[in-house]
């Protein structure tokens, strides 16, 4: 069995083996101040790697911590 700090490295030395992302919803949800990932970076990625558009949210790196409510409405929107 692999230890903590040896399971944290793997993903890093291990490439990416899907050909494509599976067939299920998925949504680009970002915060509008966060400041380890700001927005443009976000949108960029968003673009680049999967063709979408950012729902933003108000609130900081940890949008769950800093608005848990908006970030809920946001997310009960899609079911």
């Amino acid at each position: 069995m692999l230890r903590d700090s040896e399971n944290n490295r793997t993903p890093s030395k291990e490439p990416c083996r899907f050909k494509r992302w599976p067939n299920i919803p998925i949504r680009v949800i970002a915060s509008a101040d966060d400041r380890f990932f700001p927005l443009g970076f976000q949108r960029r990625v968003a673009r680049d790697c999967l063709d979408m558009e950012v729902q933003v949210v108000s609130g900081g790196h940890l949008v769950a911590l800093s608005n848990p409510a908006e970030l809920v409405e946001e997310l009960l929107r899609y079911g």
